[in-house]
């Protein structure tokens, strides 16, 4: 199977590329590339527990993207990620990362089971994504063919359809429940190679989602422990309101033993404003975990006085046993084991390829100390 997936994708980009050079055919195949640098400022202490930097430039991501029609009912997409910073794998969750990261960190301290249990956890997933930033990956590398209305199929890389893949922010992935690598072993907003199928539910209006994937915490050519995750996702419209349901099931053969389930919604106040969020359960019974996370934010264009300048928000509540296992003795913080983040941030579209902004983002962290930091960016296509 895994060979057999790596033959894919090389016959892919090859017949891709040829067709591309011979058949006129072809000539409305889009090809463009895309960076982000985004310069990130931790104004209570350094980034991560296990770098001392407060300050830092990243090079986010540089995108080499083909894509286009094959025939009426089939397309493509090439999406080559020839640079990836550990902040955007991490996401929002980079800012509980640290907390994470520093458990145990002093010398003195002795830790309990559970502390060393969480720990394990964390160096284990953190470490995982983190040394994978230089590895060769495709957010997106798969072939889309659709039979009709009620039935679609994608084969290769894909994006998992749990909830909203991008937020309103500058980071996209802002959420630290989306981009969680540890409740559940894999992050909810992620690449993976599987297939996927979608399409409208015969005479309703329902609209449907459903993936078996590897599994992979990072971007894999292997299924490195044979076990496939479930996806499911059913959504409706209902006038301005999108609502739908998500669940996703680690290692379909274990039904019960690791999960999340959620819901999404999305209300378009008006033409310019939107409001959008989703509420999500994970459970991981092999590793006695309970998160629970809620999201709000909304998207203003400020067209009419300031034209391509967008207003952000974001509010999330972040509840975790992962972060209850460093909590202090005697704790006065009421919400002890939440973290608390709330955001605010202006994008401005020069153009159509060119994109910068701001964001600042605040909060409580777990123990009720507030966190700050800042992030502008710049993002461009060509």
């Amino acid at each position: 199977m895994n060979k057999l997936i790596n033959i894919f994708l090389l016959l892919l980009a090859t017949f891709c590329l040829r067709q591309a050079q011979a058949d006129p055919l072809f000539d409305n195949w889009l090809y463009s590339a895309r960076f982000e640098v985004i310069e990130y400022s931790n104004f209570a202490g350094q980034i991560r527990e296990t770098d001392s930097a407060e300050n830092r430039l990243y090079f986010n991501n540089i995108y080499l993207n083909a894509e286009g029609s094959l025939s009426d009912n089939a397309d493509f997409i090439l999406e080559y990620q020839a640079k990836t910073s550990d902040l955007y794998l991490l996401g929002g969750f980079v800012t509980l990362a640290d907390s994470l990261e520093g458990i145990g960190s002093d010398e003195d301290e002795q830790l309990n089971a559970r502390q060393s249990q969480v720990a394990a956890l964390a160096k284990k997933h953190l470490d995982n994504i983190t040394q994978s930033e230089d590895d060769i990956k495709f957010e997106r590398a798969h072939i889309d063919y659709t039979f009709n209305s009620a039935f679609g199929v994608k084969l290769g890389s894909v994006r998992i359809p749990f909830g909203f893949w991008d937020d309103y922010s500058l980071l996209r992935n802002l959420s630290a429940g989306k981009t969680d690598p540890i409740t559940i072993g894999v992050q909810l907003r992620r690449a993976d190679l599987g297939a996927l199928v979608y399409g409208k539910l015969p005479n309703s209006a329902f609209h449907y989602e459903a993936a078996v994937v590897y599994g992979e915490e990072v971007f894999e050519l292997s299924d490195n422990n044979n076990e496939k995750d479930f996806v499911f996702k059913l959504g409706t419209n209902i006038s301005k309101l999108d609502v739908g349901f998500n669940s996703y099931l680690r290692d379909v053969e274990r039904v019960g033993d690791v999960y999340a389930v959620g819901v999404y919604y999305r209300y378009r106040v008006s033409s310019r404003f939107t409001l959008l969020g989703e509420n999500v359960f994970m459970r991981n019974k092999i590793e006695q975990l309970h998160t629970r996370f809620s999201y709000l934010q909304g998207n203003y264009d400020l067209g009419d006085r300031w034209a391509g300048v967008r207003w952000n928000f974001f509010i999330e509540s972040y509840n975790s046993d992962l972060l209850k296992a460093d909590l202090e003795e005697d704790l006065s913080y009421p919400f002890a084991g939440t973290h608390i983040q709330v955001s605010s941030g202006l994008m401005y579209a020069y153009n159509r390829n060119v994109d910068m902004g701001f964001q600042y983002i605040t909060g409580l962290d777990e123990e009720g100390d507030l966190t700050s930091r800042f992030t502008a960016k710049l993002d461009i296509q060509f």
